[in-house]
């Protein structure tokens, strides 16, 4: 599978799961401009420490809360 079709994948996943429209961390996985990045995150996203994860998306420029990523977890926005 093509980073494309990875990518294609995960969003139609994403329009499928309503929550995500307002969620910061899938808005944040969705604005990312290097595709293979996001998917990485998106992959790791349910089993990478909570304040580790909030500190790499800080770092590349998305500050996304604790709380928000709790909730994106919770909610079970990406697998």
């Amino acid at each position: 599978m093509s980073d494309q079709d990875l990518l294609a994948a995960l969003q139609v996943a994403e329009r499928e799961n309503p929550h995500t429209n307002d969620c910061k961390v899938c808005s944040a996985l969705r604005s990312m401009s290097d595709p293979v990045k996001a998917a990485a995150l998106r992959a790791i996203a349910g089993t990478i420490g909570r304040d580790k994860l909030v500190a790499i998306l800080a770092q590349n420029g998305y500050p996304v809360g604790r709380r928000h990523l709790e909730r994106h977890r919770r909610e079970a926005h990406t697998p």
